[in-house]
């Protein structure tokens, strides 16, 4: 098995790294890897409707899709991601606990005991720790999890929270449950580098790899899928499965209902009832169709239209469509 550390913290250029290892190689790779503070949604989920829209917004954290299916999942410098790239045979290509398993091993080094739930995650004393995931390319499983180690909690429950009712879709829906950093566990205080170069280690014995490293026609190849895919709109949001959206929010002296419905990330039908005056709703429903369900999109033809309220009202009245 080969063995790639990641040289860069940037979560586009790791999870186009992901999908080049996996389709466009043939080796088993071990791939380990952390990012600046993201969110990662899985392929088949509504990615609006998995996370606090407006925080990732105000607090310049990006939203990513990745090509595994699953749940969301917050990712930080605290935050530690090992994928593994294997080859197997039709018919026995999942087998997460293959995976799973020399990770709790090492855990169990450093004096934590985990437990793997039934979703395939690891728990100590029944906290979240590691969530994990897979995608089967042709005969090639792709293995990735995560270890939380001392990643920014607050942060990761404001990314992840969200309004129920609001979004109604048949996308896969997270399971929330309740985390805990790994660094609560450990009775020696050790540094993020130093437990991931004791897992890096463990796991390459287990698995007897050879380091690699990224040549320059690899990395513009990863490049182009970053400019094509990982960095657009259209793979991020757009790529989610079509869902209707309702909710009902007082806006000034206004009572305002929004109901709209988005298909391939963009406003197919809007229909805005309550105290607006009527040329004002049909203005702003005419103006929306077509449009990206995107806030910048959304807040920049209510900042534009006629509607009698102060900037930062127009600038409420967008985040409400949302």
């Amino acid at each position: 098995m080969l063995f790639l550390i990641s040289e860069t913290n940037d979560p586009y250029f790791n999870l186009a790294t992901e999908e080049f290892l996996l389709k466009d190689l043939d080796d088993d790779i071990l791939f380990i890897y952390s990012n600046n503070p993201c969110v990662i949604v899985g392929k088949h989920q509504n990615a609006l409707a998995e996370v606090n829209y407006r925080f990732l917004i105000e607090n310049n954290i990006p939203l990513i899709r990745r090509i595994s299916g699953g749940g969301t999942v917050y990712h930080d410098l605290g935050n530690i991601n090992f994928s593994f790239f294997k080859n197997g045979v039709e018919g026995n290509l999942v087998n997460f606990r293959s995976f799973i398993e020399p990770v709790a091993d090492f855990l169990a080094k450093t004096g934590i005991s985990v437990d793997i739930g039934k979703r395939n995650d690891m728990l100590v004393n029944g906290l979240k720790v590691s969530g994990n995931a897979e995608h089967i390319f042709k005969k090639r499983t792709l293995h990735h999890g995560t270890l939380l180690f001392n990643s920014q909690l607050n942060n990761l429950r404001n990314a992840l929270k969200t309004v129920p009712g609001k979004y109604t879709d048949r996308a896969v829906k997270s399971v929330r449950s309740s985390v805990a950093n790994l660094s609560e566990f450990i009775q020696e205080q050790i540094t993020i580098d130093t437990f991931n170069l004791g897992l890096s280690q463990h796991l390459c014995q287990i698995f007897n790899t050879t380091p690699i490293s990224l040549d320059q026609n690899t990395t513009s190849s990863i490049k182009k899928s970053i400019n094509t895919k990982y960095s657009q709109w259209d793979w991020n949001y757009g790529y989610s499965p079509a869902y209707t959206f309702q909710v009902n929010v007082p806006i000034e002296t206004y009572s305002i209902s929004i109901d709209l419905k988005v298909e391939h990330g963009l406003i197919q039908e809007v229909h805005i009832d309550g105290d607006l005056p009527q040329k004002t709703k049909h203005l702003l429903e005419k103006s929306l169709i077509n449009l990206p369900h995107h806030f910048e999109k959304v807040d920049q033809i209510i900042n534009l239209s006629e509607i009698n309220f102060p900037l930062d009202k127009k600038t409420e009245l967008a985040w409400a469509f949302f």
